[in-house]
């Protein structure tokens, strides 16, 4: 058997959905979801103290780079593991949460990936009984894998039968949702300036996704380091709000 990581993924799936499929993702894309996510900024807490975002233009830039090394980086180990569930090869689901997880280079990084992705499994496999997800919430509870939030997310939308792409919309979009919740804290902007630039990203997603599912494991890249530095002091920091 072909690895899938080995494999290109069909870049143009069907995303013919019923109404129940929408309010599904919509339920598992919402900010509000109890994973802890509002807990971390994604490096925007020392962006700002460190003045690399200071003003609407550059926290959209600032978003943006995120979601881009997103795309590149988590998403593309996402839409391997939704894949490879689908196909019973939670051995391959595996793989690639490894290579999420390898790829943290900071410790609140990796923290917030694995935190997350664990309350995720826990309340997707209470809410549906779906029993691949208890497998896959046992796997984590016994360290047999790590369980980051990507993967995990994934793993819940293929028990649920929804599609790969609504799954990486619903990953990049909580993304950028959570740096400018984030931001709604931390600076003077207010609810207009975030969603306008919720609204302008979000645009480039479809063909995010594109280039996403044409890569495999071997080719994903997280190379940031200028939001692995301001992580990397954000962990020594005598004063924060957010834990990343």
């Amino acid at each position: 058997m072909i690895a899938l990581s080995e494999t290109a993924l069909d870049p143009a799936p069907r995303m013919d959905c019923s109404a129940g499929d929408w309010l599904r993702m919509l339920q598992f894309g919402d900010s509000a979801l109890p994973t802890g996510a509002f807990a971390f900024s994604h490096g925007l807490e020392s962006a700002l103290e460190r003045r690399v975002v200071h003003d609407h233009k550059t926290l959209q830039s600032f978003v943006k780079t995120s979601m881009e090394q997103s795309a590149s980086g988590d998403a593309v180990a996402l839409l391997v593991a939704h894949d490879a569930a689908l196909k019973g090869r939670v051995d391959v689901a595996i793989k690639a949460d490894r290579y999420v997880f390898n790829r943290k280079l900071n410790e609140e990084g990796r923290v917030m990936s694995i935190r997350t992705g664990k309350k995720l499994t826990e309340m997707a496999s209470r809410i549906t009984s779906h029993q691949s997800l208890q497998e896959w919430l046992r796997l984590i509870t016994t360290n047999a894998t790590h369980g980051t939030h990507p993967v995990s997310l994934a793993m819940v939308f293929a028990a649920l039968g929804l599609p790969a792409q609504g799954c990486f919309a619903v990953h990049q979009y909580g993304v950028a949702t959570a740096i400018l919740s984030a931001a709604l804290r931390l600076m003077k902007i207010d609810h207009f300036g975030t969603q306008a630039i919720l609204f302008e990203l979000t645009g480039d997603i479809p063909a995010a996704f594109l280039q996403s599912s044409s890569k495999s494991l071997e080719d994903m890249s997280n190379y940031a380091p200028v939001i692995d530095l301001l992580a990397a002091t954000h962990v020594k920091a005598h004063i924060r709000m957010f834990m990343n």
